[in-house]
C-alpha cells in the first residue's frame, strides 16, 4: 500500500503535534502554579500586611504621644532647677530636693504595688437588676463567696470582707463603683 503523504500534510502534522505538546506542557505548568499560590492566599497576605502596618502605625502613634509626656515632663523639671536656681537655692538643694521627689514617686508605686498584689478579677459575674446597692453588694458577696466554697473549697466567714469590690462590666453606668 503506498502512503499518499504530501511533504506539506506532514509539516502540518507535526507542527501540530507540536502545538499539542507545548499546550499539555503550559497546561502542567500552569497546573502547578496554581497548587502554589492562588487568589485566596494573595488576598490573606494582604489582610496581614495591612493589619502589621496598622499596628506599626498605631504604635508610632503612641510612641510619640510617649516621646511628646516625657518631653514636656523633663522641660517642666528643667524650668523648676531653673525656678529654684533664681530663688536661690544651691546645687545640692537642688539635688536633694530631686533624689526625695524621686524617693516619694518610688514609694508610692511600691504601696500601689502592694495594694494591688492581692488583688482577684472575675470575670462574667451574673448580675442582678436591682436599683439597692446593699442587695446588689449582698449578691455579689454571695456569689463570691459561693464561687470559692464551690471551686476553691474555701470557706468565707464572718471576718472575712470583701473590701474594694469593683464591677467594671457592661452594666457599671448603673452600679456603684465600689460594691
Amino acid at each position: 500500500m503506498e502512503t499518499n503523504r504530501n511533504p506539506q500534510n506532514e509539516k502540518l502534522d507535526n507542527l501540530i503535534s507540536l502545538i499539542e505538546k507545548l499546550m499539555e506542557k503550559y497546561e502542567a505548568i500552569e497546573s502547578k502554579l496554581d497548587k502554589k499560590f492562588n487568589a485566596d492566599d494573595a488576598q490573606q497576605l494582604r489582610t496581614r500586611i495591612d493589619r502589621i502596618e496598622e499596628r506599626l502605625a498605631n504604635r508610632d502613634k503612641e510612641f510619640d504621644h510617649r516621646f511628646v509626656s516625657v518631653e514636656n515632663q523633663l522641660q517642666s523639671k528643667v524650668t523648676n532647677c531653673a525656678l529654684w536656681k533664681d530663688n536661690g537655692l544651691s546645687d545640692e538643694e537642688i539635688i536633694k530636693h530631686a533624689v526625695q521627689e524621686e524617693i516619694n514617686n518610688k514609694k508610692a508605686e511600691e504601696t500601689d504595688l502592694e495594694n494591688r498584689k492581692r488583688n482577684i478579677i472575675i470575670y462574667r459575674v451574673p448580675e442582678k437588676k436591682n436599683d439597692n446597692i446593699t442587695e446588689r453588694k449582698q449578691n455579689d458577696t454571695t456569689f463570691i463567696g459561693d464561687l470559692l466554697d464551690c471551686v476553691f473549697d474555701i470557706k468565707l466567714e464572718d471576718g472575712d470582707n470583701l473590701n474594694g469590690c469593683t464591677d467594671s462590666g457592661a452594666g457599671q453606668r448603673t452600679r456603684p463603683d465600689h460594691c
